[in-house]
């Protein structure tokens, strides 16, 4: 499987568009592909917190979050800009997992029959970072203490093309993110790439949110396996959609995946033994 730039990335997006391939439709893809993710590593319900920018990085985790909610997961989601700040799709959503009055920290509870209480919603902007994070550091001391295993955090505040330094209230995000981390033994799960890693060099913002597992979207990117990086990107999982098509001019450098094995693999008879079936040679440095 190929490793893009990002660069490459929004040429193979902008491609599959011209096309006639809906932004939605690849967000829903996205999305499910991350649920899948999570879903390998804890098959068993807990509870996720979604951190949400304002873009489709910000949608492709709702999706996902909303996968999750369907096996019984516990959602909250943070929201780190007001949501008339967010685009379209983000908003739309995000109301697919309000379905009846949910709970509202910090905020008067809007009374309605489509929203969902099993969806928490944490509406916390600010013009000032540190009041952010304060604040959010308060709930999770109240929320999470004797929450149900596993807990995990989905990083859904920048995705390709954002470059480090970070800003407000992002910045504060990324460090609520890092002490829920080390402070609770959450899991981090990092859609497409860490919030504050530079897609294309691996280049870090002191405060990139350090992941358990990156779950990139399409193709692998350039950053996330600088060596640099290697801390704040933890495993790679990688969401193959086959709407998007890797460059005609083929990349310098690839990365293993199990889709990439898929056609290698024939059919079996069912009293074959490994020998007859294939062979593998890994030929690796220290």
């Amino acid at each position: 499987m190929p490793i893009l730039t990002s660069a490459q990335m929004r040429a193979s997006e902008e491609a599959a568009f011209a096309r006639g391939v809906q932004v939605e439709a690849l967000m829903d893809k996205a999305g499910a592909g991350v649920a899948r993710a999570v879903t390998k590593f804890f098959p068993k319900p807990g509870t996720c917190i979604v951190f949400a920018g304002k873009g489709h990085n910000a949608g492709d985790a709702l999706v996902a979050a909303e996968q999750l909610r369907r096996l019984r997961w516990k959602i909250e989601v943070r929201l780190a800009f007001k949501q008339e700040d967010c685009s379209q799709l983000m908003r739309k959503k995000l109301e697919n997992l309000r379905r009846r009055p949910p709970e509202i920290l910090g905020a008067t509870t809007s009374v309605s029959a489509t929203t969902d209480l099993g969806v928490t919603l944490v509406e916390l902007w600010t013009e000032a970072g540190d009041e952010l994070a304060t604040a959010q550091e308060e709930i999770t001391a109240d929320a999470y203490l004797g929450g149900a295993p596993p807990l995990i955090i989905l990083d859904g505040l920048l995705g390709v093309g954002a470059k480090p330094p970070l800003r407000e209230p992002i910045r504060a995000a990324c460090r609520s993110i890092n002490h829920l981390r080390t402070s609770q033994g959450v899991y981090v799960f990092a859609v497409d790439l860490p919030t504050g890693l530079d897609s294309d060099s691996g280049k870090t913002d002191r405060d990139c949110v350090i992941a358990d597992f990156t779950v990139t979207i399409g193709f692998a990117k350039a950053g996330l396996i600088a060596d640099g990086a290697l801390n704040h990107v933890g495993r790679i999982e990688v969401v193959p959609l086959h709407e998007l098509r890797p460059p005609e001019k083929k990349t310098k450098e690839i990365i293993a995946s199990p889709p990439a094995f898929c056609g290698f693999l024939t059919r079996r008879e069912y009293n074959a033994y490994k020998n007859q079936v294939c062979r593998l040679g890994f030929v690796a440095g220290s």
